[in-house]
């Protein structure tokens, strides 16, 4: 009786094992309503929280998941939680469960994450290769930022190897159909050679330096010359 009994329960395991699963999988479902299509992507590589010595990190800005909205295959996905792998150039999204994914990049368009906007530049043009860029400013011209975050290792303290990540900011300005790599104050008054006298006045009475801030120096710049 004792052996039945074994077997009727070792049987029927698998079938209650399976029934979890099924419940579990309908809640998720539940859960995500229309927007599993973007939980289906691989697994990040695995870093976890990881938070070098040195304080950086692989995301774009930091740790903390931002809601927001990702154009996807022609479609528009709201509340997503997500953050941007500036080391890969990755899209990470949070089911509601919590377990990450990449969301498939060659269908992501354009995505917002708070107030923060990007699109996905989907092929190499020249100047601006494929990839995300955050979008500064958009009318006559356009200003992108790529963010970059480059992983490092060098030797630290007590012969302990230090790791982490540095910051990279490209930035690019388009005028007339044409895009512009920008490093430098004198790259933008190439651009707008005409201008160069307003862009020095700009500068002098709204305290502008490219150095020290270069997203604020540019924005400004571009909307005043937008105006003209």
């Amino acid at each position: 009786m004792r052996s039945l009994f074994l077997t009727c329960f070792i049987s029927l395991f698998p079938f209650a094992s399976f029934s979890q699963n099924q419940a579990d999988y309908d809640l998720f479902m539940h859960a995500a309503k229309d927007n599993s299509v973007l939980f289906r992507g691989e697994f990040p590589m695995r870093h976890g929280n990881w938070v070098p010595r040195d304080g950086s990190t692989f995301y774009a800005f930091s740790l903390k998941y931002e809601k927001g909205e990702i154009l996807f295959n022609g479609r528009l996905y709201k509340d997503i939680e997500m953050n941007l792998n500036a080391a890969r150039d990755e899209l990470y999204v949070m089911d509601p469960k919590g377990s990450l994914s990449v969301v498939h990049k060659d269908l992501v368009e354009s995505f917002s994450m708070g107030q923060l906007h990007f699109i996905h530049q989907k092929q190499d043009d020249g100047v601006l290769q494929s990839g995300f860029y955050q979008i500064l400013f958009s009318d006559k011209y356009k200003l992108y930022k790529k963010i970059r975050k480059v992983y490092y290792e060098k030797p630290g303290d007590g012969g302990r190897l230090q790791r982490g990540f540095t910051l990279s900011e490209i930035f690019y300005v388009k005028k007339n159909d044409q895009w512009y790599r920008i490093g430098s104050q004198a790259d933008i008054k190439r651009l707008f050679a005409e201008q160069k006298k307003a862009i020095d006045h700009l500068s002098k009475t709204r305290n502008l330096n490219f150095r020290n801030n270069k997203e604020r120096f540019l924005v400004e710049i571009l909307t005043y010359m937008n105006q003209l």
